[in-house]
């Protein structure tokens, strides 16, 4: 097992967002299911929320920073 910390650099520069429901920091969780077979989560150290596992971490990193409704700068 492996834990990274939210504002690490990610992948092609995709950082986490803080947790949707009450803005702690998120962390990323690896998991080695052998020697060649990761699964990524990504969950929040402060509430506690967090996401299914996923099979590729690009798709942990955009399941966790989607939001409903996403800030119009």
């Amino acid at each position: 097992k492996h834990t990274e910390k939210g504002g690490a650099q990610m992948n092609a520069n995709e950082l986490l967002k803080r947790c949707p429901f009450c803005g702690g920091e998120a962390t990323m969780k690896r998991h080695f299911i052998g020697e060649s077979r990761t699964r990524y989560k990504i969950g929040c150290d402060a509430c506690g929320f967090a996401l299914s596992w996923c099979n590729r971490q690009s798709h942990a990193v955009k399941n966790w920073n989607r939001r409903a409704k996403e800030d119009k700068a």
